[in-house]
């Protein structure tokens, strides 16, 4: 069921067109993340959502109810700030239990909302230290904890992590999604960090100069991306050139200068036409005999786990590969390296 349902936002400052006609819901329970580069319009359409500015056209529905012209204080939507905006003479007692004195809640319902917060938040033995003691992992659980605590329908988070280091950062997407999980709330991520949302999101909303690209799942957007844009912006991704050659079946053949290729049929393609096909770093084999390339290595980069490889093939194109490093001990640096690509590992761009 939705919670929340934008249709139709748009919003302009003076001439610049910041949102052009953005429409999706969220669903209960669900974390919904929205990705894209900087200036995109994310955080303008997180305001949107607040009120803290108007849009010029569209409706926002919360359960049910139309809240675009409401104000903020009455919408009953949380919020979590990229710099946490704590209050550094208060400690995360007050910092947290905060909202409720706001909206003169009883004392002892003051005291048990709060304490049951901090133990969710696991902040407990924090509550008489001030945010300037805090490390940055701690001060951002208590800005959810401060969020969460007055018990909103919906919670939206602007870039939380951006300030985190990346052994942090990992550490409390756990947290958020633990968080979540515990309290059962729908939340609204924005971030222009693709891992963030991958590896959080339940469903995806990808943003570009305004418009929104494209929704769905993170399977769903990594496989099956509407555009270039998406597909780059969500991982690594090798793009050729060719022409439609013919059609057979479930399959049809592409020709490009690196040859030919068979890749999966998509539907609306036909016989003759010009695309765009692309693959994964990742979605590559060894030993197969079709949609085979062949290139010598040109760089390396060692991240552990896994290999980053650049190869470069005779007509000087550049194929970037990821392979586990035990794969990547069996090449010959100095020698060629043959590999091939699943005709449905293919992605189709008009």
């Amino acid at each position: 069921m939705d919670i929340l349902k934008i249709s139709g936002i748009s919003k302009k400052f003076g001439t610049a067109e910041i949102l052009r006609n953005v429409s999706f819901s969220v669903d209960e329970d669900e974390i919904f993340f929205i990705l894209g580069p900087s200036g995109c319009g994310k955080t303008t359409l997180l305001r949107i959502i607040t009120g803290f500015t108007a849009p010029d056209s569209g409706k926002i529905m919360l359960s049910g109810r139309d809240i675009t012209d409401m104000p903020p204080a009455n919408r009953n939507i949380g919020m979590v700030f990229q710099n946490y905006a704590l209050w550094p003479h208060m400690n995360v007692w007050q910092n947290v239990s905060y909202g409720l004195e706001i909206k003169k809640f009883p004392p002892e319902v003051i005291r048990r909302k709060t304490e049951k917060v901090l133990q969710t938040t696991k902040l407990a033995s924090f509550a008489d230290h001030f945010p300037p003691k805090l490390s940055g992992g701690q001060q951002q659980r208590v800005a959810l904890a401060r969020a969460i605590v007055t018990e909103p329908k919906l919670l939206l988070l602007d870039e939380p992590l951006s300030n985190l280091d990346a052994r942090l950062r990992e550490e409390m997407r756990e947290e958020i999604r633990r968080i979540q999980r515990e309290i059962k709330i729908a939340m609204i991520y924005v971030t222009h960090d693709q891992k963030e949302a991958m590896a959080m999101g339940q469903k995806i909303a990808v943003m570009n100069e305004g418009k929104l690209v494209q929704t769905g799942t993170p399977v769903q957007l990594y496989s099956s991306p509407a555009d270039k844009f998406t597909a780059s912006f969500l991982g690594d991704i090798n793009i050729m050139e060719g022409e439609i050659k013919s059609i057979s079946g479930k399959y049809m053949s592409v020709m490009t200068d690196e040859g030919l290729f068979t890749i999966d049929r998509k539907a609306g393609d036909e016989s003759g036409g010009r695309v765009e096909i692309g693959f994964r770093p990742e979605n590559i084999f060894y030993g197969h005999d079709i949609n085979i390339i062949t290139g010598t290595i040109a760089d390396v980069e060692y991240l552990g786990e896994t290999v980053k490889v650049n190869i470069k093939t005779e007509k000087n194109r550049i194929f970037r590969l990821r392979m586990f490093s035990g794969e990547f001990k069996k090449i010959k640096p100095e020698g060629k390296i043959s590999f091939s690509v699943s005709p449905e590992d293919f992605i189709i761009f008009k």
